[in-house]
């Protein structure tokens, strides 16, 4: 080389390691930029799925979850032990009082079929097999109210009354 002569004409010659890695990025490097490049350009795409396939299913278990409750409900409101409702004139309840008020008088119907317990079922076989007289036995349990309300309303003479524990606000099988 002369004087005058440019020295960028000259490539040193290069490691055998950056010939394998250019810009010097070593494997480890080079493993995560490639990563960090995929999931730049395609998480959003795969996470975009997923949430729709989660919300698709969500969607679809929410509905049947739905669906099987109104049907239990459905099934429960017309045997098993429940509360209903009805507005009564408070003179048809027979309590003595003088009052055309309405209330909503609350009250327990329903069977207890599900709720026999072995004791039930012992006692029924014998009542049927006559070991025991089924005279003044209640062979299973019964739909009764466990708590109570009072009620208020005003009488013929424009007095406030409360019944207390008249209108059934729980039911569940007894006995």
């Amino acid at each position: 080389m002369g004087p005058g002569e440019v020295l960028s004409d000259v490539k040193p010659e290069e490691p055998e390691a950056c010939k394998l890695f250019p810009l010097g990025l070593h494997p480890p490097v080079i493993h995560m930029f490639l990563i960090t490049l995929f999931f730049a350009e395609y998480w959003p795409l795969v996470q975009e799925e997923e949430v729709q396939s989660r919300w698709q299913r969500a969607a679809h278990d929410a509905a049947s979850t739905k669906t099987w409750k109104r049907k239990r409900q459905r099934s429960r409101s017309s045997r098993d032990c429940h509360l209903e409702r009805r507005q009564m004139r408070v003179r048809d309840l027979g309590l003595g009082y003088d009052s055309d008020e309405i209330i909503l008088f609350k009250y327990c119907v329903g069977t207890c079929l599900s709720s026999r317990k072995n004791y039930d079922l012992a006692l029924k076989a014998l009542m049927e097999n006559r070991s025991i007289s089924s005279k003044n036995v209640s062979g299973q349990p019964c739909c009764r109210p466990v708590r109570y309300e009072a009620v208020s309303f005003m009488d013929a003479q424009t007095t406030w009354q409360t019944i207390k524990w008249l209108s059934a606000s729980n039911c569940s099988c007894v006995g």
